[in-house]
């Protein structure tokens, strides 16, 4: 009986075909906005939360971190698609933001991130004080 080409291993001849995948990648998101809050939603599967940062800074919130490889040191990658590495995304929201508010949660890989709309300035009357005639219009 001869040998079948499939009798090497299959990792074997895949082996040379195993790109590691890039260091950094990019967190798919999705951004919701309220009459009184922007909630943003990222899917950050894997990532410690303690290696997630989150920065407000203006009308712009920053997320980044960090995704570790797991470690294989006594293994062949056969086939490596799950991206690892550092991470950055700077969201521009467009609208004033109440910083000292901004909550965030991390649960099953996905962070939840609220940001609560500032106060706007309500239009309001001003009074204009003095009497009639009390500005002496020759020496303004």
């Amino acid at each position: 009986m001869f040998p079948s080409p499939f009798a090497t291993s299959l990792f074997d001849r895949l082996a040379p075909l195993a790109v590691p995948a890039s260091t950094a990648f990019s967190a798919p998101y999705d951004v919701y906005r309220f009459e009184d809050r922007v909630e943003v939603w990222m899917d950050l599967p894997g990532v410690d939360p303690a290696d997630i940062d989150i920065t407000v800074e203006g009308r712009d919130v920053t997320i980044a971190g960090r995704r570790e490889a797991p470690e294989t040191a006594d293994a062949t990658v056969v086939s490596a698609g799950r991206r690892h590495g550092a991470f950055e995304r700077r969201l521009h929201l467009g609208r004033a933001l109440a910083h000292e508010a901004v909550e965030a949660d991390y649960g099953n890989g996905v962070l939840k991130l609220v940001v609560p709309l500032a106060e706007v300035a309500k239009p309001r009357k001003v009074p204009v004080g003095g009497a009639a005639g009390a500005i002496d219009v020759a020496t303004a």
